[in-house]
């Protein structure tokens, strides 16, 4: 049995911080904090509002108040607190707030950068990355600060760190900062949406939020930031300066719940046309594929299949087709998928292959964006495609171009699954997208239940791996 016996401490380390005047949003967060009911401080701030040299404080005061307190004898350490964040190269402004504000004094000894860890009185502060999930043990903690929090994927709070706050005798408190980010963040919103109003009343007690726009830093000329207004996306420009959180839009995707509706059907309905797209499996991913209605761009049916080898996959491929007989399947024939295209061909399926590239991706993906944003095209409320439309994301490349893919933790299967089934369907009256040429299709156009005949790029292939079974032969 655990002894509860405390530990009392007999003289207060010395917190006096230099260069540290807290602007009006700071000394509110402080004061927030020193309510007894509090466990959850979260601030959605503006570039250079001063939300990292605020985390950094509270996570002192709070290391301040739980050490000098009486602690129970079987904690070991006494005290641990946590810094998080997506990366490590993410986490170096942290990292030298803790080393310029933390005193020296409480520090009792170097910190170590390769072990990423900060010793102080009666314990440490350890930096973890939310890349390595591994490095997030199940361990008690007094203290977490969350840098760059719309960056880690949920599991991190909800399957992680959430449940270490509930640790006994430890205090179980939690800093949540960084910059909004379309489809990022959801565990952040929904904390948002718990938190306590005062003018209302409402909410959880033990949550507290605050909204902190770029020109809540007095020390930064606000002309400068409305200057930058003419020269960005009205959206960006609220995002990166006026910290907010832009509701009903993904990183990539707007207008999702408007796109929202309708049923899928169990059997084609007479006259209808259909358009098949298909995102084959890679490595953790999951295979899916979706049957749209070509005149109406429509999402009727689909399947996702996932932890099944090619056999079983093929299958669930070919039932569909039987069933609504689509005109086309465009299909992802990148790597494993150009073996995949060949079976699939050579069992008679009209399909059609398309190459990715950050190119080919980012006009596949933006002209179904397009057509959700004129609600032109629909689907019924699937939680997957819901979940991973509001999570894709773009990035820029280094060389310039733009990368669009999944969030870190998500996947983009359905999304791009629907894009390609998108892609052969009718356009809008007056719809002007440019495409880009397939690759490879099938031979004929209309489908009778025949094999199509080989191509003589197929003959040829054939040819040449024959040629080389017989050359190994030979050796």
């Amino acid at each position: 049995m655990l002894q509860t016996k405390t530990i009392a401490r007999k003289k207060k380390p010395s917190l006096d911080v230099k260069y540290y005047s807290p602007y009006d949003w700071q000394r509110e967060v402080h004061a927030a904090a020193e309510d007894p009911d509090v466990r959850i401080l979260i601030l959605v701030c503006g570039r250079r509002s001063g939300k990292s040299r605020a985390a950094a404080m509270q996570c002192l005061k709070w290391y301040e108040t739980t050490v000098t307190g009486p602690r129970p004898q079987h904690l070991i350490p006494q005290f641990l607190g946590w810094v998080v964040g997506p990366s490590y190269p993410e986490m170096r402004q942290a990292w030298d707030e803790f080393l310029t504000f933390f005193p020296k004094k409480i520090r009792t000894g170097t910190a170590r950068t390769d072990e990423r860890t900060v010793p102080v009185r009666a314990g440490r502060f350890e930096f973890k990355s939310s890349d390595n999930p591994d490095s997030l043990q199940n361990v008690g903690l007094d203290v977490v600060w969350i840098t760059e929090a719309f960056s880690h994927p949920d599991s991190v709070w909800d399957r992680q760190i959430r449940p270490m706050l509930f640790s006994p005798d430890r205090r179980g408190f939690a800093l949540i900062e960084g910059k909004p980010k379309r489809g990022q963040g959801s565990w952040v919103r929904r904390l948002v949406s718990r938190a306590y109003d005062e003018r209302t009343g409402e909410g959880d007690k033990r949550i507290r939020y605050f909204n902190v726009p770029t020109w809540a830093n007095p020390d930064i000329d606000v002309s400068e930031i409305e200057a930058e207004r003419d020269h960005m996306l009205e959206d960006d420009w609220l995002e990166e300066y006026g910290a907010e959180m832009l509701d009903d839009k993904g990183g990539v995707f707007e207008n999702i719940k408007a796109c929202t509706r309708g049923e899928l059907i169990s059997k084609p309905e007479e006259g209808h046309r259909y358009i098949g797209g298909l995102d084959l499996a890679k490595k953790v991913d999951f295979t899916v594929f979706t049957i749209m209605d070509a005149r109406d761009r429509r999402l009727v049916w689909y399947r996702r299949i996932g932890q099944m080898d090619w056999n079983l996959q093929e299958e669930a491929i070919m039932a569909g087709f039987k069933l609504f007989k689509p005109e086309r399947i465009v299909m992802d024939s990148t790597g494993i998928g150009d073996y995949a295209f060949d079976r699939l061909y050579n069992k008679g399926l009209p399909v059609e292959s398309f190459i990715f590239t950050n190119q080919s991706k980012y006009r596949l993906m933006m002209k179904l964006a397009m057509h959700m944003e004129k609600s032109t095209v629909s689907f019924p409320f699937i939680a997957e495609l819901d979940k991973e439309l509001r999570h894709m994301i773009s990035k820029r490349l280094p060389a310039g171009g733009v990368k669009i893919e999944g969030a870190q933790g998500y996947h983009d299967d359905f999304p791009v699954s629907l894009a390609l089934a998108l892609w052969h369907c009718d356009p809008v009256q007056g719809e002007e997208y440019g495409g880009i040429r397939p690759v490879r299709t099938w031979a004929p156009r209309k489908f009778d239940g025949s094999v199509p005949v080989q191509s003589s790029f197929f003959k040829r292939r054939d040819m040449l791996r024959q040629q080389k079974v017989l050359e190994e032969q030979k050796v």
